[in-house]
């Protein structure tokens, strides 16, 4: 027996007599990607009311750094200016 697939719903219309199938494509996309948009700020809203918002921020901050520097594990740490004992100009 297959399982149902879980295909997002779309309520995009098909396109009407005398619009073109780009005109189409493109209210499908828009649409499909408003309800993604309005999902993703129901979730962010709900993390912020259940009182998770830093814990949300912190996992958002490290999956991002992830995605946008892959390879940060291998490269040794630097010292952050605030540790490091440099001489003050007079």
């Amino acid at each position: 027996m297959s399982e149902p697939s879980a295909a997002k719903p779309t309520w995009a219309s098909p396109p009407r007599q005398g619009e073109s199938a780009p005109a189409g494509a493109a209210e499908f996309v828009i649409c499909d990607h408003t309800i993604e948009g309005a999902q993703a700020m129901l979730d962010m809203r709900s993390a912020y009311l259940n009182g998770a918002w830093d814990d949300f921020m912190r996992y958002r901050i490290a999956q991002a750094t992830q995605r946008l520097y892959p390879y940060r594990a291998l490269v040794e740490p630097r010292v952050a200016l605030e540790e490091l004992e440099l001489p003050i100009a007079a």
